[in-house]
């Protein structure tokens, strides 16, 4: 992971969490083609492993006028197309441990009870960002990690982030990759 600063510090988190006996699945919700859930699936290997999608890409009712930089937006919001279930399933190496929930979030989190010990949101987006903010806090076991990529990048996310963290009275760490930031419960 020397390379790749999210990589590594996903792998902190992890021995952190495994060294705390912090219980609980991962998940991640923004899957696109699986490159990071395969980390998640590898180094979390005994513990379920909840991949949120809709695996065709943004559906243009989340974009927010307000949020999201629409230029940004309408730019990337048809790239990420190019995805199944079946490319995210190949890069697994712990199948039996992936649980798929394609949908919309957070109504494709319906009924799920649960608790997670690490969460990473990469939706692009501030609506489903802030709700996946929302939905995974109320889940998170104490110790636990949420990552949410792009806050340097896009608009929305920063949005997100702030507004929950000062909504729950919490507060965020920037990574060192420069795009990701960490929230602990």
């Amino acid at each position: 992971y020397s390379g790749d600063y999210r990589l590594a510090a996903l792998a902190l988190a992890s021995k952190q969490i495994y060294a705390n006996q912090v219980e609980g699945c991962v998940a991640e919700a923004g899957v696109y083609q699986g490159d990071f859930a395969k980390y998640l699936n590898v180094l979390f290997p005994e513990r379920k492993l909840y991949l949120f999608d809709t695996f065709c890409g943004f559906e243009p009712t989340q974009v927010d006028d307000k949020m999201d930089n629409l230029e940004q937006t309408e730019q990337w919001i048809n790239r990420l197309k190019d995805t199944t279930i079946d490319i995210v399933l190949e890069k697994m190496q712990y199948k039996e441990q992936v649980i798929i929930k394609k949908g919309l979030f957070p109504n494709s989190g319906k009924n799920i009870n649960e608790k997670f010990a690490f969460v990473n949101l990469d939706m692009d987006i501030y609506k489903p960002t802030y709700e996946g903010l929302l939905y995974f806090w109320e889940k998170m076991s104490k110790g636990g990690y949420m990552f949410i990529h792009d806050f340097d990048n896009w608009d929305g996310i920063r949005a997100a982030v702030i507004q929950f963290c000062e909504k729950k009275e919490t507060s965020y760490v920037c990574l060192i990759d420069r795009r990701t930031v960490c929230i602990a419960k």
